[in-house]
């Protein structure tokens, strides 16, 4: 009967035991999931800075375009005395104008583009958040298994053990 019961206890701790050892490969998992979590917030606050750098850049362009149309409407008032002057003048100033354009329209496609990369990322840290809670709530039902499992059997050996 002993040796039945040893039996059984040696198989029940080796099932323990295998038990244990997929729970810790599955925390090395839950670790490398984590530095993914870590990594994919680095680049966030990258795609943010990058961000708010176009979105300052894109201020100062429009601010550039404010004051070259000022500079034109005053061309334009002296156009009586200086025609040739302010025609030239306003040639520059639409080439001027149409580079700040050409940037401004260049910038709001690189902010679109962060603004889709930024709501990817934040979409994927979710996922990520998600699968790694619904992983460590499973483990943690196995572990508290386990250990009822093992709390079981130390009772049902001291039973045993206080019969003989």
């Amino acid at each position: 009967m002993k040796l039945q019961i040893l039996h059984e206890s040696s198989k029940f701790m080796q099932t323990l035991n295998r038990q244990l050892e997929e729970i810790e490969t599955e925390a090395e998992r839950n670790q490398t999931i984590l530095n993914q979590i870590e990594s994919t917030r680095g680049q966030i606050t990258t795609a943010n800075n990058l961000h708010r750098d176009l979105a300052n850049e894109q201020h100062a362009l429009q601010r550039q375009i404010n004051s070259m149309q000022e500079k034109s409407v005053r061309l334009q008032r002296q156009h009586n005395s200086k025609v040739e002057k302010s025609n030239e003048d306003l040639k520059a100033v639409q080439d001027e104008i149409v580079e700040i354009l050409r940037q401004r329209d260049s910038n709001q496609q690189k902010t679109s583009l962060n603004e889709q990369i930024v709501k990817k990322i934040k979409d994927k840290i979710q996922k990520t958040k998600s699968d790694h809670e619904q992983t460590m709530q499973m483990w943690q039902t196995r572990i508290n298994d386990l250990q009822k499992s093992v709390q079981d059997y130390h009772n049902q050996l001291r039973f045993i053990m206080e019969s003989h």
